[in-house]
């Protein structure tokens, strides 16, 4: 069918939505969070129980699944921009990147605790595993590679943890977003900051959740949602304040700026490089002054 040379000149009223599909009790509490795969292809959602489940967008098959992902609300999910990894925000404070690993049965075991000691109560509690689940004196299910634990045979894939930042902020992490190259998160939350800033937004390294840059006082109020631009240079954030801002951020590596080691360090080396070369020093700096 040929694509038409113009859109039509109204959009379909919401009335017009037609419902695909559905899953009931997608968590156990309320659904805080859902994003779509980068392709299209996968769902996420993160929920006020704790956990972090992906779904074919399809079918609503549950294909990853992570109880106990948090310890309080899930407020945001997301996939990396190549869809491979997931990053989350919650109640507890922390931000988390997740890799989706693909079920694989050979990887679990069943763990025979009738042997095992049990307190006063006649309970155990190994791992993520709830403690009533114990009062049913069943066995559990144990990853040999990530030593993660399940209450049932598992049958999915499992998302495990790659890296966590703790009290990524001083109160609950509202939103997060990877930046379009994948090198970058940036968070958002209602902070009380113990030195006076509040409201704040953070740049983190992707791979090791080390602090990049932050902005204190971003709103007079809770930052509820963060976006970037496709390029990643400009950030959107919305609050209870009931503004939208909209902030300019370079992306890397175009932002030496933030890091004047890094400027110092090229220019010692350019400079070391080109007296190599014979040039004299005077000839050298004019060089620099022209190039910086």
């Amino acid at each position: 069918m040929p694509i038409p040379d113009t859109l039509p000149s109204t959009l379909p009223c919401a009335e017009s939505l037609n419902e695909v599909s559905e899953i009931e009790n997608a968590d156990s509490s309320a659904v805080e969070s859902v994003q779509f795969s980068p392709d299209g292809s996968k769902i996420v959602s993160g929920g006020a129980s704790g956990t972090i489940k992906v779904w074919d967008a399809g079918t609503l098959e549950l294909k990853w699944s992570k109880e106990f992902a948090h310890d309080g609300y899930v407020y945001s999910v997301v996939f990396s921009p190549d869809g491979k990894t997931i990053v989350s925000g919650s109640m507890d404070k922390t931000i988390k990147v997740w890799e989706m690993r693909p079920f694989l049965n050979s990887e679990w075991e069943e763990v025979d605790i009738s042997a095992m000691p049990k307190n006063k109560y006649g309970c155990l509690c190994v791992g993520n595993v709830e403690i009533d689940h114990w009062y049913t004196r069943k066995n559990y299910w144990r990853n040999k590679v990530t030593g993660s634990n399940e209450k049932q045979q598992p049958n999915r894939g499992i998302l495990e943890l790659k890296t966590e930042k703790q009290n990524a902020h001083d109160c609950n992490v509202l939103s997060v977003v990877f930046a379009p190259d994948k090198r970058t998160i940036v968070s958002a939350s209602g902070d009380i900051h113990r030195h006076g800033g509040s409201n704040t937004i953070k740049f983190w390294d992707a791979t090791t959740l080390k602090l990049k840059t932050e902005k204190q006082n971003a709103h007079s109020s809770y930052i509820w949602s963060v976006a970037l631009s496709p390029d990643g240079k400009t950030v959107v954030s919305g609050s209870a304040d009931k503004r939208i801002k909209v902030w300019a951020y370079p992306c890397l590596p175009d932002n030496f700026r933030l890091y004047p080691s890094s400027i110092r360090t090229l220019i010692t080396f350019s400079f070391m490089v080109l007296l190599a070369k014979g040039l004299s020093s005077d000839v050298v700096l004019e060089i620099l002054k022209r190039t910086w």
